[in-house]
């Protein structure tokens, strides 16, 4: 998740391409998992941690 994480907050990939790089089925996988073990959805936390 911490991949995640780090290309959310330094990439402009969509979450689609994101969740295919780090190994998830789809974006939808990969927003529920965030969202169960981050407690926020990636949407959320790329807007909040943004540089």
């Amino acid at each position: 998740m911490d991949k995640v994480k780090q290309l959310l907050v330094y990439s402009s990939l969509t979450l689609a391409q994101i969740a295919e790089h780090c190994g998830f089925t789809d974006e939808h996988h990969l927003s529920k998992s965030f969202k169960k073990l981050c407690g926020v959805n990636p949407s959320s936390y790329r807007k909040t941690h943004s540089v």
